[in-house]
């Protein structure tokens, strides 16, 4: 059954013979007292080790299996292999030169990417928080990798075909570190841990090896710092779209430049020994979490103080306003709003709780790009369609912003299915508090005579987490679900084990090919009966 996961990105290589491996160190836990670290990253452990692009990546005993397309050229194949490669002789010593058993899908073909996925899952029996539709997206999974490579997005094959693979690999690494007790309850480090740790290791490779992507990505970084007031106790265990990747990985930064690079590795290895986030965060760096936030503020205030926002227009400047709405006319809050000259990195700011957003940047040409979630592209600025809206970059529209002058709000309707990738508002409803209780979701399926059919499986999905399911034996399924956003996948009986779902639920007793809003069920407090899935 396909799900609903999150996404990432990782690093690329330099070429250099390895050096002799050096045992890790226990970090010894020093005072809480707000430290004062330098910002050029720790060097240990030695960088030549670590810089393998010379070696062949089939001689690599890294445990990783390949699964490419017929669209993945010999030399973005070997761009992959060879970030993997990398990636791992960061950590080989860390796991005592142990195999990290990985599966990394790389492919420009999103509906080949999509069935390796839904196979993946049925083999490993790993739930994910991954729906239906991973084109133009990255995430990973315990042990796997999956990346929609688009030539399009990825300008420089080299730094960021490389980064997403490290990034995303990086999450299984730090699974297997942990021993897969982080995904049990109470164990797994919040969103900004897990993605600041990943972001922070992919630019530190992309560091070593002088790419010009990490030093741009760290200025941007500290940029953010200055015009944001967000802190990393505020973030809790939600993703903040672009907040957790950014101030996640300063605030990483933070800790390796004071206690050193073994401690980042060190923390998911207490994780693995069944302690909880916390007792684990504590026993590696002295001190909880809050008061790490604590510290990483007063540390913020002197070297990346506030900078408050200047409503002006400076001379060279002009202004952009806009909002962004769904299709029924509602605001759209945090969304990523991007002004592309090129490829990314680009201006950007966030839209407010009215959708609405407002940015000055120099006179000139650009496009509009926009992430609902803060994290996978949604679509970009069209004005020849009547929403505004487009998912195809080829046909997106550039526009001017002259000095002095703010253009005319742009107003751009996002659909219903894209706004399914809202992390925090599924198809642009807010998700219902968990009462702690359980409701029954329950229904039949039938053919189109209306006769009910024996054998599906019914699964329901939330947008993250794993599947709820039930086998319909006798045509009808009853499942027990916490308030939520539920999409229903429908499995025929008669297919085999790596099978993705033969459609979801459309609403109006329709199967449709990809999970749609119409036939999202909300569970608020209440039971959900008489659901009818017909199955030409």
């Amino acid at each position: 059954m396909k799900i609903k996961f999150l996404f990432l990105a990782i690093i690329l290589i330099s070429a250099c013979s390895p050096a002799s491996p050096v045992q890790p160190s226990v970090v010894t836990p020093i005072s809480s007292a707000t430290p004062e670290p330098s910002l050029t990253p720790s060097p240990t452990p030695d960088l030549a080790y670590r810089k393998i692009l010379s070696v062949n990546p089939s001689e690599t005993a890294n445990g990783a299996e390949y699964f490419f397309d017929d669209g993945m050229t010999t030399e973005e194949q070997t761009i992959v292999k060879k970030s993997v490669d990398l990636a791992y002789s960061y950590v080989s010593e860390f796991v005592n030169g142990e195999t990290i058993p990985a599966e990394i899908y790389v492919m420009k073909d999103c509906v080949k990417l999509n069935e390796a996925f839904a196979a993946y899952l049925a083999k490993t029996g790993e739930v994910s928080g991954v729906g239906s539709g991973a084109c133009a997206k990255y995430f990973a999974q315990i042990k796997g990798v999956f990346i929609s490579y688009d030539p399009t997005v990825f300008e420089n094959k080299a730094d960021n075909l490389s980064a997403f693979v490290i990034h995303e690999y990086f999450h299984v690494i730090q699974n297997y570190i942990a021993k897969n007790n982080q995904i049990a309850e109470g164990r797994i480090a919040p969103p900004w841990m897990l993605e600041g740790s990943a972001d922070y290791f992919k630019l530190l490779l992309l560091g070593d090896l002088e790419s010009k992507t990490a030093s741009e990505s760290w200025l941007w970084r500290e940029d953010y710092l200055r015009t944001n007031t967000k802190t990393v106790a505020e973030l809790g265990n939600e993703y903040e779209g672009v907040q957790v990747y950014s101030l996640g990985s300063l605030a990483v930064r933070y800790l390796v430049d004071t206690y050193g690079y073994d401690s980042l590795i060190n923390l998911f290895q207490v994780i693995g020994s069944d302690k909880t986030w916390e007792d684990s965060f504590g026993e590696v760096f002295g001190m909880s979490p809050d008061t790490f936030s604590a510290n990483f503020e007063s540390y913020r205030a002197v070297n990346f103080a506030y900078i408050t926002p200047v409503p002006t227009i400076a001379v060279g400047m002009g202004t952009v306003t806009g909002k962004i709405l769904s299709e029924k006319g509602d605001p759209v809050p945090k969304v990523l709003v991007l002004l592309c000259k090129g490829n990314p990195p680009c201006p950007s700011v966030e839209t407010d709780e009215n959708g609405a957003f407002s940015i000055s940047l120099p006179a000139d040409h650009y496009e509009i790009w926009f992430k609902v979630d803060g994290i996978n592209w949604s679509g970009y600025y069209y004005d020849k369609n009547p929403s505004n809206f487009t998912p195809d970059r080829s046909i997106s529209s550039v526009f001017n912003v002259h000095e002095g002058k703010t253009t005319d709000e742009i107003v751009i309707r996002v659909p219903a299915d894209v706004l399914i990738d809202s992390l925090s508002q599924p198809c642009g409803y807010p998700l219902p508090v968990d009462d702690g209780k359980k409701y029954v979701v329950e229904g039949i399926v039938t053919n189109l005579s209306g006769e009910i059919l024996a054998g599906y499986s019914i699964g329901a999905c939330p947008k993250f987490g794993g599947c709820y399911g039930h086998d319909s034996t006798n045509g009808k399924f009853k499942i027990q679900l916490p308030n939520g956003i539920y999409f229903l996948g429908v499995n025929d009986p008669n297919a085999g084990p790596n099978t993705p779902p033969v459609g979801w639920y459309g609403g109006a007793g329709v199967i449709t090919k990809t999970q749609t809003c119409e036939g999202a069920i909300y569970v608020n407090g209440a039971n959900v009966t008489d659901i009818i899935i017909t199955y030409p």
